[in-house]
């Protein structure tokens, strides 16, 4: 479509598509102006009904020119595709603002009177959008507010009654309704919506105030995991008041959506003319310093005098006289001590809030692991897991834990999850006071969760006004260099494989006795041969020399002595080694999930399936927030030929974090194995793409297409194999593994030995990979086991 000429425009860029239709940018050829041009999907072109419906609604909301809405040019047609044209905008919508950083209660404001105005204008003519959200909320880069898709949204809505609606588009709406739903976004659903009944004005009041609620506090007022759940919380309970999530607000403002979220709309703003009054009003008392907030100042009532009288002069001077003297007295005293120390700290359990996962399971392990990390503060005493635990699901007085456990400050926190991210809300409490000290609210994928404890741990320590030394403050830079590391590794990608070890060598430089620095190094280094960067020969002196020097520092340090079992399994063939490593890492840190995680992979290679998948079901219960150990039963017990359990784990990571490529890859192995063929190539190209061009996956691709009998796909995967191991690390084990799902046994065999040679990666795995099972009766198989000691 680049560069065609439809109607009266050129067609510029696409701008974007989804269940709604593609929309490009052009240039309008009569008048010189950018526009947007929006074709709909061809489904919607096939029921004239449904298109005649949009028809009439797209010729309604063009009629609507004001500055906040986003102005329709016009209907046409080009080649049976109907498009509309409209203003073309620069900037964003709110969808991608909530999160990024909360909204500043002049903003808030400012955006909220613009968004009303506009749909009194549409009101006033008897239109209503029906799709106010977040999404439909445009914000250009001049800080104007724009509503789109007026019109679009009865078309949506038209669409799903008819089961047209793409529920795969890439772009729709977590939220939205299905087929044969009511229409709307169900998070933002008036109660007369969720309950089919007909709609008017106050419909879009209602959405409005959602949105509202979510820009102040980032969450959604009504939640839940599925769409029942939602309806049942729009039609039945209050959302979370507003001041206890944000007790910076005004009053006035939680007065103002709590109206608009009124369930008998009866009782709600009657028309968008009323609530943009109360935000206009709300904001010329916030400017002017007069909005009251949820914690206002208690005034105490003042007597009157006779004004003008010689005695009240008098009281009013020795008033102020007496003020100014406590004043420079109370500056001068707190000039004197400085901001208060806090040197004791308890990190309350933090709230599990519809999580995917069970509270044990999820924030008890968040929690645990602030609280060892806060523990790295050096002047900072930080309350155990064990000394905490009690508190969890109770809702506590910060001064009152403050007394209880002598302690100077409380850290509290809730967690929810929502499809593939989650939310994060922290917040410090001062114990001597409950005065606030710090909150703030973060929105994660499920493997960046490290970064949030991260900035944690910065601002705690600033907020608690810790005195640091120099060699203290070396030892935390060391510290969040290391965890930096640690975030990247667990990506398994090489580009976050060469920025992890980037951040070991910094954190090794600030600290040169860094011991889990040094054995982050050496899984580094492991784990680029693994995903097909370094070669064997060139990695496993690096890697350790790594994991000894970690050693050397600390003795008992868990992850030193998994290092090097990973060492001695996949490069040195030393089985009881490796076996000792891993059981010593263990028991030195029985919660240290990498270790049990290399102990099972160890386990399954050696053949023993039951233990293998007992451990690796601990690793799981030991890490539920990381992607990595969570998702590892699903190899296993693919190893273990149970294919259908090995699905089913990765359809559940897949659906925490959907650019998490192991656990496609791992959904494609069982794919394959179970005769799903199909899946398995649409599994494996996934992770293709999520990976970096991974050799290991283009591989195992390579081997399921020449199982299914393409042939030709096979060869010119194995023929890209070929000419990347001219520049860059391709085990030959995974050209024989091509070779065998091409029953080549010849050249299968040429380059198992190969691999032998050069002690090649996944080599470890011959007993047990599925993939070899063609080869297994071949004496030559039988003898090449035995030469290395499985």
């Amino acid at each position: 479509m680049i560069d065609k000429i439809v109607s009266h425009y050129r067609i510029i860029a696409k701008l974007g598509s989804g269940g709604m239709g593609v929309v490009y940018k052009a240039e309008d050829l009569r008048l010189g102006r950018p526009a947007a041009l929006k074709f709909l999907p061809e489904q919607v072109v096939k029921d004239r009904v449904v298109l005649e419906r949009f028809q009439r609604e797209a010729r309604t909301a063009s009629v609507l020119n004001h500055p906040n809405i986003c102005t329709i040019y016009g209907i046409d047609e080009e080649g049976g595709l109907p498009f509309l044209a409209m203003e073309f905008l620069e900037g964003e919508t709110l969808k991608h603002r909530i999160g990024e950083a909360r909204f500043e209660i002049d903003e808030l404001l400012d955006i909220g009177i613009q968004v009303a105005d506009a749909l009194d204008a549409a009101g006033s003519r008897g239109i209503i959008h029906r799709d106010i959200k977040p999404a439909n909320i445009f914000m250009t880069l001049q800080g104007q507010a724009k509503i789109l898709d007026f019109g679009l949204a009865k078309l949506q809505a038209d669409q799903n009654r008819s089961s047209i609606l793409d529920s795969n588009s890439p772009t729709l709406d977590a939220h939205l309704t299905g087929p044969g739903a009511a229409p709307g976004t169900v998070a933002y659903m008036s109660p007369e919506q969720a309950r089919g009944e007909p709609v008017d004005a106050r419909t879009d009041i209602f959405s409005f105030g959602a949105l509202l609620y979510e820009m102040c506090t980032g969450e959604m007022p009504f939640q839940g995991s599925t769409s029942a759940v939602i309806f049942d919380a729009i039609l039945n309970r209050s959302p979370t008041p507003l001041t206890a999530l944000r007790p910076d607000l005004p009053l006035e403002l939680e007065r103002i959506i709590i109206k608009a979220l009124e369930k008998d709309r009866g009782l709600r703003y009657q028309t968008a003319s009323e609530l943009r009054t109360d935000l206009k009003r709300l904001k010329r008392d916030t400017d002017s310093g007069m909005a009251a907030t949820a914690t206002p100042v208690r005034v105490a009532p003042r007597h009157r005098t006779a004004t003008g009288s010689p005695k009240a002069t008098l009281v009013i001077v020795a008033a102020a006289a007496l003020l100014a003297i406590v004043t420079l007295g109370l500056l001068y005293f707190l000039r004197g001590r400085g901001p208060r120390v806090i040197d004791t700290l308890a990190v309350l359990p933090f709230v599990n809030s519809g999580a995917a996962t069970s509270v044990e399971d999820f924030s008890d392990n968040f929690t645990e692991g602030l609280i060892k990390s806060l523990s790295r503060l050096p002047p900072l005493k930080v309350m155990s897991f064990s000394s905490v635990q009690r508190y969890r699901g109770q809702s506590l007085d910060a001064r009152a834990v403050g007394r209880e456990l002598s302690v100077g400050a409380v850290l509290t926190g809730r967690l929810t999850s929502q499809s593939d991210s989650i939310t994060v809300n922290v917040e410090l409490v001062d114990a001597h006071d409950n005065r606030h000290v710090w909150g703030e609210r973060y929105i994660r994928k499920f493997s960046d969760l490290a970064l949030v404890e991260e900035d944690i741990l910065d601002v705690v320590s600033q907020k608690l006004n810790l005195r640091l030394s120099d060699d203290d403050k070396n030892r935390l830079d060391a510290d969040q260099l290391y965890r930096r590391g640690l975030h990247r590794l667990r990506t398994r990608t090489a580009e976050g494989l060469k920025k992890a070890i980037e951040n070991f060598q910094q954190a090794i430089s600030r600290d040169p006795l860094h011991a889990r620095a040094y054995s982050g190094l050496s899984d580094s280094y492991n784990l680029l041969v693994v995903y097909g960067t370094l070669r064997p020969s060139e990695a496993l002196p690096k890697a350790k020399a790594a994991a000894v020097r970690a050693l050397q520092i600390d003795e008992r340090l868990a992850e030193a002595h998994t290092s090097l079992g990973f060492i001695k399994f996949r490069w040195e063939w030393d089985w009881p080694g490796a076996e000792e490593e891993f059981q010593r890492a263990i028991e030195l840190n029985p919660n240290h999930g990498p270790a049990r995680q290399w102990y099972a992979n160890y386990l399954a290679a050696m053949g023993r399936t039951n233990e293998a998948i007992a451990e690796a079901r601990r690793t799981q219960e030991l890490g539920p927030l990381s992607l990595i150990l969570k998702s590892h039963p699903g190899f296993i017990l693919y190893l273990a030929r149970r294919y259908d359990e090995a699905i089913e784990e990765a359809r559940k990571r897949i659906e925490l974090d959907p650019t998490f490529f192991p656990a496609f890859r791992y959904l494609g192995l069982a794919y394959a194995q179970r005769g799903m063929h199909r899946e398995a190539v649409a599994a494996f190209r996934k992770a293709e793409s999520l990976s970096e061009n991974s050799v290991l996956i283009k591989a195992e691709l390579a081997h399921t297409c020449a199982t299914v009998g393409d042939t030709q796909s096979a060869q010119t995967l194995l023929h890209e194999l070929l000419e990347q191991s001219t520049n860059r690390y391709v085990s030959s084990y995974l050209i024989a593994m091509v070779y065998a799902g091409l029953s080549d046994k010849e050249l299968a065999f040429s380059w198992l030995e190969k691999a032998f040679n050069e002690r090649a990666d996944f080599l470890v795995y011959l007993k047990v990979d599925p993939k070899l099972d063609l080869l297994r009766p071949d004496p030559r198989f039988a003898n090449l086991l035995q030469r290395m000691g499985l």
